[in-house]
């Protein structure tokens, strides 16, 4: 088929437009009513419920298979002769509503000289051993905990003095600045600011592809490492460190 977009004499005859037919719906040839029980499914012998469950009509419940009452209750099983074993009694029998208790009862026994005989009769409470702790085997030795604290603070001690004695040899690397240096560089830095400042401001307004606006984000963080130099150096005392 020609294009219309080519120019050509063919493109002014008109088109013949195909119409698609619409596909027909797919019909199983199956009816659905087959019984599973014809479909061997590569085995020649079907028993039955064995492949599609059971036949249609087999899962209503039978009427007279119901639930009945204590159907599901526990029943306990008797042992031997069906005699249930005999449980020891733990305390006495309540007395019963018609039994009378016992009224009148009465003790010739003197408490207070019982009582004073079993304590003259009573051997004396033996004090018990004072435990030596100096025959302990660690006695005398310093704990683990308090070697290990001494370790660590030992090794801050080291720490804390390497980090001063290097603190004084940056000391003495560093000097001032001179007023001179100061002013020829914040010159030079002003220059390149100009510089920078005027190929940004040629660039196009309309930023359509990559490589301007990387142009654009590497022009404007020059200008600002250059305008944070500048206020270093305006500030003053500014103190240089020294190669050794």
């Amino acid at each position: 088929m020609t294009s219309i977009s080519t120019e050509s004499v063919y493109a002014l005859l008109p088109q013949q437009q195909t119409a698609s037919g619409k596909q027909h719906r797919y019909k199983s040839k199956h009816t659905g009513l087959i019984d599973p029980h014809n479909f061997e499914m590569g085995v020649k012998d079907v028993q039955g419920w064995s492949t599609f469950g059971r036949p249609d009509g087999t899962y209503a419940s039978s009427p007279d298979n119901f639930t009945q009452s204590h159907s599901g209750a526990f029943h306990q099983t008797r042992r031997g002769n069906g005699q249930s074993p005999a449980k020891t009694r733990l305390k006495d029998p309540l007395p019963s509503k018609n039994e009378v208790p016992t009224m009148g009862l009465w003790s010739g026994k003197d408490f207070l000289r019982t009582n004073a005989l079993d304590v003259i009769k009573a051997r004396p409470r033996q004090p018990e051993p004072e435990f030596n702790y100096t025959q302990k085997p660690d006695f005398g030795r310093v704990p683990d905990y308090l070697v290990e604290e001494k370790k660590r603070q030992e090794a801050a001690m080291a720490r804390s003095a390497e980090r001063k004695a290097q603190q004084a040899v940056d000391a003495n690397r560093v000097a001032p600045l001179a007023e001179e240096s100061r002013q020829e560089l914040l010159a030079h830095l002003k220059m390149k600011w100009a510089e920078v400042n005027t190929t940004y401001q040629k660039l196009p307004f309309s930023m359509d592809s990559a490589s301007k606006c990387t142009r654009k984000e590497a022009l404007e963080k020059e200008l600002a490492s250059i305008e944070a130099d500048i206020r270093l150096l305006q500030r003053g005392n500014i103190m240089v460190a020294q190669d050794m």
